[in-house]
């Protein structure tokens, strides 16, 4: 969460990866990952993350919230 924090969005990554098997039940592991994706502009990736946290987490409404962003700059 710091480096998302402090846009750090390559090291971010890298450090969710490190701990993937432990992240994969996680909906936190999978939003920082979107989180990270989606500040560097990788929407189709950071949809997967989001779409991944909300199977763990279906009323969450940060990732509802990117979600629906993502919508509207693919639209």
């Amino acid at each position: 969460r710091a480096y998302n924090n402090a846009d750090f969005f390559d090291e971010a990554l890298k450090l969710l990866e490190s701990c993937r098997e432990q992240g994969a039940e996680d909906h936190l592991w999978h939003f920082r990952k979107a989180y990270a994706h989606y500040y560097k502009n990788e929407n189709e990736l950071a949809r997967q993350s989001f779409e991944q946290a909300l199977q763990l987490k279906p009323d969450d409404e940060d990732t509802l919230m990117f979600l629906k962003a993502i919508e509207d700059e693919d639209n």
